[in-house]
């Protein structure tokens, strides 16, 4: 209800359900970034750079951005159907948990860390080729306002977001060379379906949260 965009920032301590893994805790500390109320690519842009700022300024280095866009509404669905058809077609080839993530939320598989998913992932369809016209033009104009700033970034096909409010832009932030599901430093997103999940009216919105215990280590 404020004047937007609201930006806001949170740092403090948080806590997780799931079972503690190397570099995960059961309570660890978060710095988030949040601009609410913009739906244009320049805010997304702003928004990842602040982040590559952070870890430049407190002294890690290499750091690199790992982009995608998961599209919306408008043209996930039929992308979520050709996917769902491509690796019914390899079943046979999916591993027990992959196969479960498939009839659940088979975008999920693309980031599978499995390594029997690498070829069957390698060789399945590309949302960023199956953009509606809207959500094209805005994943074009994050990359030339990266490209503008200086932010060194690669599009990676496999980083999704399993939550239907998630549209567009979806990123992480990674030292390069060192990838893998305990190495992400932190990431975010556009969440623009978010406030009227949660009864509000329909309202745009992007941010981070980064973890500083990664960072730290």
């Amino acid at each position: 209800t404020l004047p937007q965009p609201v930006k806001l920032t949170l740092t403090g301590p948080m806590f997780r359900y799931d079972r503690p893994q190397a570099g995960r805790y059961r309570q660890f500390w978060q710095f988030d970034v949040e601009a609410i109320g913009d739906p244009g690519p320049a805010v997304d842009a702003e928004i990842i750079e602040l982040g590559t700022r952070f870890y430049a300024e407190v002294g890690v280095t290499g750091v690199e951005v790992l982009l995608n866009s998961i599209g919306d509404p408008a043209c996930r669905p039929a992308y979520l159907a050709e996917l769902a058809g491509y690796y019914r077609s390899h079943a046979g080839a999916l591993p027990s948990a992959e196969l479960d993530r498939l009839e659940r939320n088979v975008m999920r598989l693309l980031d599978s860390k499995d390594p029997a998913m690498a070829e069957l992932n390698a060789a399945a369809p590309r949302i960023t080729d199956r953009l509606c016209e809207a959500c094209a033009s805005h994943f074009d104009s994050v990359k030339a306002h990266l490209t503008a700033l200086g932010v060194p970034f690669r599009v990676e096909p496999g980083l999704v977001r399993g939550l239907d409010y998630y549209t567009r832009t979806a990123f992480e932030y990674y030292v390069a060379g060192r990838e893998g599901q305990q190495q992400a430093l932190g990431g975010g997103g556009r969440y623009d379906g978010l406030v009227a999940l949660l009864g509000g009216k329909p309202t745009p919105g992007i941010g981070f949260g980064l973890g500083l215990d990664r960072v730290a280590l």
